[in-house]
C-alpha cells in the first residue's frame, strides 16, 4: 500500500469505496449530460470500470447525495436531486454455459424485485414478470424507473461454442429486454454495458431508441484513467514509488504510460490508461501484467496463432467506420473485431484521407502478453512448458543482442527451434512462418523492431535496435547466407543507419525446410 492512499482493487461498489475512503477517480461530471437522454449503451473491455459506473449511477438515482460530497456532480447539480426506483441487474455474478443457468439468474433477481414491490404469487415468464415489476415500481413510487444492466451480453457470450444454448440464452434475453419497449412511459433512464456491440448480439426486438456511446467523443473517457486524471490523483503515489525504488519520476511516468496507456475509444478521444493495471501497479509498486493475466483465455491465443493474422498485422491494421459500427464479437470469423472490443486491440488514430481507423495493440502490457501467448502455438510447444521455454529463450536472446553478441543470438535461436515440434511450420508459407516467429521474439525482447523496413533500394527483412546497436537481418529459405548477405550489401541496407551513432551489425540467415532450422548464417559489422 502506498502512503495514505487505499486502492479499490477489484471493487466495484461506489458506496463501499466512498465510505471506506478509498481512491475514487471522479467520473460523476458525466452525469448531467447523461440525464439529457434516456437510453444508453456502453461497450468497454473487462475490468475497465463499467460496473463501478453502473454502481455510481445507482447511488445517484437513489438520491444518496452524501456519497457524492466534493465530487463534480454535487457542484454541477446543486438543486435537490430527485429519487427514482432502481432496478440493477448484474450478469457478472455467475456463468451461463449450461442449460437453465440464465433462467435461474433471472428468477433470483426478479424474486428480489417482486418482494421489494410487494408482488406475490407470480406464475409468468421472465419477460412478463419484468414487465410487471416495472409497472408496479412506477405505481408504488409515482416515479419512473431506472434500469441498470451490467454485462448485458454475458449469457450469450458464455454460450459461444454451443449453438443451441447460445440461441436459447439469446431468445430468453430478447424477450426479457423486450419488456422495456412496452414500458417506455414508465422508464426514466436505462444504461446497459457489455463487451459485444449492441446491434450484433441481437437481443433487442424493436428497442431502437438506445444511444450507443461506445465510440462517442463526449464519453470516450467515462471509463479508464486519462493523463489529466493520472496527474490529479496519482502524483503523490508516483513520488512515493520513485523514492522507494530510487527511480526518477519522469522515467517512472514514462514506463507507466508505455505499459498501461494507449487505449482510444473515439476518433478524437484522449489516451486512456487501463485502470485495473494502473491501480495494481501503484498498489504493488511493480510494473506487472495485471490486466492481461487476470483473465486472458489460452483458447484466444490459439485462435490468434492459427488465424491468418500475422503478428505485424496485430500491431498495425485498419478498420472503416462502417466496419467499426457493425463489429460482431460472436461470429467466429471476426477476430479483429473481437480483439478490438475486448481490449487486445484499440483505435490508434483516424486517417481522414482514407476514412478509416488505424488499430493496433494498445500498450506494452498487452503486446508482451499476446506475443508470449501465441509463440508456443507458432512453434508447436505444449501449453505445459511453452511459456517457460519462451520466457527463458527470450531472456537469453535479449541479453545477446544488448551485449553485442549476434553469434550467441543465432545459436540460442537454433536451440529454440530444436525444442519445437518437427512439423510446427506451415510448409505452404514456410518463410512467413519463420519470420512470424522471429518477429514475436523480437517484440518480446522489448526492442525497436520493424518488419519490412523500407529503404530507397528495397526492404530490410527485419531491423532490431538497442541502445548501442542496430541489427539488420535478411532471411532466406533453402538458399545460402551468402545470398542473403549479398542482398544486404548490394542494396545498401546499412546506409539508412550510418548516422545513428550506433554500431551496425548485418546478420544473414538461411532457413532450411528440410531440417526446419537455421542451417547457415553470416555476420558482418559495418
Amino acid at each position: 500500500m502506498s502512503g495514505q492512499v487505499t486502492y479499490p482493487l477489484g471493487e466495484s461498489s461506489f458506496a463501499k469505496i466512498r465510505k471506506a475512503g478509498k481512491l475514487y477517480v471522479d467520473k460523476t461530471g458525466f452525469i448531467p449530460d447523461l440525464l439529457k437522454g434516456s437510453y444508453y449503451f456502453l461497450s468497454r473491455p473487462r475490468r475497465f470500470g463499467k460496473s463501478l459506473l453502473i454502481s455510481t449511477l445507482e447511488e445517484f438515482f437513489l438520491g444518496n447525495r452524501d456519497l457524492f460530497k466534493d465530487l463534480a456532480v454535487d457542484q454541477l447539480l446543486p438543486e435537490p436531486w430527485e429519487t427514482y426506483p432502481v432496478l440493477h441487474l448484474d450478469f457478472m455474478s455467475m456463468s451461463y454455459d449450461s442449460d437453465g443457468m440464465l433462467g435461474e439468474k433471472l428468477d433470483t433477481v426478479l424474486s428480489e424485485w417482486e418482494n421489494l414491490y410487494g408482488i406475490s404469487g407470480v406464475r409468468m415468464s421472465p419477460s412478463n414478470r419484468f414487465d410487471n415489476v416495472i409497472r408496479q415500481a412506477y405505481s408504488a413510487t409515482g416515479k419512473r424507473v431506472v434500469i441498470l444492466i451490467d454485462e448485458y451480453d454475458k449469457p450469450v457470450l458464455d454460450g459461444i461454442g454451443n449453438k443451441e444454448l447460445e440461441e436459447q440464452n439469446r431468445s430468453l434475453l430478447r424477450a426479457f429486454y423486450g419488456a422495456m419497449k412496452a414500458n417506455d412511459a414508465n422508464i426514466r433512464f436505462v444504461l446497459l454495458t457489455g463487451v459485444g456491440h449492441i446491434g450484433q448480439i441481437n437481443v433487442f426486438s424493436g428497442l431502437n431508441n438506445i444511444s450507443d456511446i461506445t465510440y462517442s467523443d463526449k464519453y470516450a473517457s467515462i471509463c479508464g484513467i486519462t493523463e489529466t486524471e493520472l496527474t490529479k490523483y496519482f502524483l503523490p503515489s508516483v513520488r512515493e514509488w520513485s523514492q522507494h525504488k530510487d527511480i526518477p519520476e519522469d522515467k517512472l511516468l514514462h514506463e507507466l504510460k508505455k505499459r498501461y496507456d494507449g487505449y482510444h475509444f473515439a476518433e478524437e478521444g484522449e489516451n486512456i490508461y487501463n485502470p485495473f493495471s494502473l491501480m495494481n501497479a501503484f498498489e504493488s509498486r511493480r510494473l506487472g501484467s495485471f490486466w492481461y493475466t487476470s483473465g486472458t483465455p489460452s483458447s484466444l491465443m490459439q485462435r490468434i496463432a492459427t488465424s491468418r493474422i500475422s503478428p505485424e498485422q496485430l500491431a498495425d491494421s485498419f478498420i472503416t467506420p462502417r466496419q467499426l459500427e457493425s463489429l460482431d464479437v460472436v461470429r467466429s470469423d471476426s477476430l479483429t473485431g473481437f480483439l478490438l472490443q475486448t481490449g487486445y486491440l484499440t483505435i490508434k488514430k483516424y486517417d481522414p484521407q482514407l476514412s478509416r481507423f488505424i488499430v493496433g495493440i494498445p500498450n506494452q502490457e498487452v503486446a508482451e502478453g499476446i506475443y508470449q501467448g501465441i509463440l508456443p502455438y507458432y512453434i508447436g510447444l505444449s501449453s505445459e512448458n511453452g511459456d517457460d521455454t519462451v520466457a527463458r529463450s527470450v531472456s537469453e536472446l535479449q541479453a545477446s543482442l544488448i551485449l553485442g553478441r549476434p553469434e550467441a543470438f543465432i545459436n540460442f535461436l537454433i536451440q529454440f527451434f530444436d525444442e519445437a515440434q518437427y512439423d510446427f511450420f506451415d510448409t505452404k508459407r514456410i518463410e512467413k512462418s519463420f519470420r512470424d516467429v522471429i518477429y514475436c521474439i523480437s517484440k518480446l525482447m522489448g526492442m525497436n523492431t520493424r518488419i519490412e523496413d523500407h529503404t530507397p533500394r528495397g526492404s530490410i527483412d527485419m531491423m532490431a535496435e538497442t541502445d548501442q546497436y542496430v541489427y539488420i537481418f535478411e532471411y532466406k529459405v533453402n538458399k545460402t547466407a551468402l545470398v542473403a548477405m549479398s542482398q544486404i550489401n548490394e542494396r545498401g541496407y546499412a546506409l539508412k543507419y550510418l548516422h545513428s551513432g550506433k554500431r551496425i551489425i548485418k546478420i544473414a540467415v538461411n532457413f532450411s525446410t528440410q531440417t526446419r532450422n537455421i542451417d547457415d548464417f553470416l555476420i558482418e559489422e559495418c
